[in-house]
């Protein structure tokens, strides 16, 4: 099986093997109609034409495949697979988030439950706050003290790993923020389709998933470098977790904007 550099069989990754538009069949020549040929029937002869077919009102979208994205030190890792799962409120070993961050998602309301209460990922792995610890910039969700962008992993997951889209709540911006809008149960889905397809949006965009994630829930995770490659598939050999760790340095890379 070939696999391709973010750790995914080569033929489903998105990035490395794009969906290509079928190609248009070529136009065919009409012959026009001669005087043997009798003449088309039209609606007013009796024949009635028929409507086109279109998705129900209301249908629901499938983001089950909808890849998330959560950010941790390598230096958090060994705590995460001795508990067996990423879970909420937990005090790390390096704690990236500032004090003022962890206090505020205490005090902010997510659908009904406090958002510590809740694992966060992010929909695309150059979400915004990724991108102030990539550059070294400041931010107040951050800690004063943050390790560089080589010393994180990318956990991926997805929408149908951690129990499917009505089971989470989806932010559209900093759920800690007083303006953030969410959208759970029912919602959740069109919500987060809707806010994947805005290229802005995906990068402000937060996915909570109540209380626990389970390791074996994590599919691929992304490394800066070889060596950081090596000594997570250490750990998950010796938690005995299978999943794939790709080197991929752009997810790492300062942004370029």
């Amino acid at each position: 099986m070939t696999e391709c550099i973010h750790g995914l069989e080569l033929e489903r990754c998105d990035v490395c093997s794009p969906a290509v538009a079928p190609a248009r069949p070529p136009a065919q020549r009409v012959q026009p109609p001669t005087a043997r040929r009798p003449a088309a029937r039209t609606p007013s002869s009796g024949t009635r034409s028929a409507p086109a077919r279109r998705a129900p009102a209301g249908a629901p979208v499938d983001v089950g495949r909808q890849r998330l994205h959560h950010v941790t030190p390598i230096a958090n890792l060994a705590a995460i697979l001795g508990s067996g799962a990423l879970i909420a409120g937990a005090e790390p070993p390096v704690d990236v988030s500032s004090p003022e961050n962890r206090a505020a998602r205490r005090e902010a309301d997510a659908a009904g439950s406090p958002v510590a209460d809740f694992v966060t990922f992010s929909l695309s792995p150059d979400a915004y706050v990724w991108r102030a610890v990539r550059s070294r910039t400041p931010d107040p969700r951050l800690a004063a003290t943050v390790p560089p962008a080589a010393d994180f992993a990318v956990l991926v997951t997805t929408v149908a790993q951690v129990g499917g889209a009505e089971s989470l709540v989806v932010a559209d911006g900093d759920a800690a923020a007083p303006i953030t809008r969410f959208a759970a149960a029912e919602r959740a889905a069109a919500r987060m389709h809707s806010l994947a397809a805005d290229p802005d949006a995906s990068l402000r965009a937060e996915v909570l998933v109540p209380d626990r994630v389970d390791v074996a829930a994590v599919s691929v995770v992304g490394v800066a470098h070889d060596r950081a490659r090596d000594a997570v598939r250490t750990l998950l050999k010796d938690a005995g977790i299978t999943a794939r760790v790709a080197v991929h340095p752009p997810w790492f890379a300062p942004p370029e904007d």
